[in-house]
């Protein structure tokens, strides 16, 4: 049975209890170290996977679905918080990892995988001391990279910034990248509203398009005639979304940006031209 990629994990297996769709896995002490949920108890390739820290907390969860990983795959530290979240599809990375920090437990890094390849990297940091102008201090950074598909070894070149005040607002003068404001889990049923406003510094009439459909490795569309577009009429638009699944659900696209109604999309770096902005956004539904 799976239990967790990556990770070096031992477990001593003492006695095992099973009561309906679950497995426990005690110690000599008795303290329950793992667990099982099984999606159909005749079935023992398909479950949740529990591994516990001394105290209690859960130290790994996994989904594990007709024996491959699927869904999120998280790691906590022994209070309870995430450590490392990872997103898999029939076994490969596929989705947003998210990596925080151990002390503090802010947002360090964000990456895209699409079919079990880094595609862009999102990098943060935080408790910056650093005077913008005067009244706004800089408290954190975000930086977005895409790989360099030319290239045969994993390159990554900016593509935007984004910078929050210390009460968490947005510091405009220096972004360059779309913002989302949206929950993180939903229930089902519930409509999932998504707000997406794209920061120019402070550039006016700015408005754009956005594109969702599913995207390959290669960030080209799979199925160019299901793709859905939707226009703002301003530099901010907002989704409500109701078709989705129980469990992980990633939303790809593109987003094309206009200045009084011309693209200014483009962006020429050292490594590559951009001609639409990648758009990811991940939530979990649940019962």
């Amino acid at each position: 049975m799976k239990k967790a990629p990556n990770y070096l994990v031992i477990v001593i297996i003492f006695s095992c209890v099973r009561t309906q769709n679950e497995k426990l896995v005690y110690d000599e002490n008795g303290r329950i170290t793992a667990k099982f949920v099984y999606l159909n108890k005749k079935d023992t390739t398909s479950y949740t996977y529990y591994e516990y820290y001394e105290n209690g907390n859960v130290h790994y969860k996994s989904i594990v679905f007709e024996g491959q990983f699927h869904g999120t795959f998280t790691v906590f530290n022994e209070e309870g918080l995430p450590d490392t979240v990872l997103t898999y599809s029939n076994d490969r990375l596929h989705g947003v990892a998210k990596v925080f920090n151990p002390y503090t437990h802010q947002l360090l890094r964000e990456t895209l995988y699409i079919d079990g390849k880094e595609l862009i990297r999102a990098e943060y940091f935080w408790g910056v001391t650093q005077q913008e102008t005067p009244g706004d201090t800089i408290f954190g950074l975000g930086y977005w990279y895409n790989i360099d598909k030319r290239s045969e070894t994993p390159v990554f070149f900016p593509v935007g910034s984004i910078v929050w005040d210390d009460i968490g607002d947005i510091i405009h003068l220096r972004n360059s990248y779309y913002d989302i404001t949206a929950k993180d889990t939903v229930s089902f049923g519930e409509h999932h509203r998504v707000k997406i406003v794209f920061r120019m510094g402070l550039a006016q009439n700015i408005s754009f398009t956005l594109t969702l459909g599913e995207l390959d490795e290669n960030l080209k569309f799979i199925s160019p005639h299901s793709i859905k577009s939707y226009k703002s009429v301003s530099d901010s638009l907002i989704l409500d979304i109701a078709d989705y699944k129980l469990g992980t659900n990633l939303i790809l696209g593109k987003i094309k940006i206009f200045q009084n109604g011309k693209n200014v999309t483009t962006l020429r770096t050292e490594n590559e031209q951009i001609e639409d902005y990648i758009f990811f956004h991940q939530f979990e539904v649940v019962e």
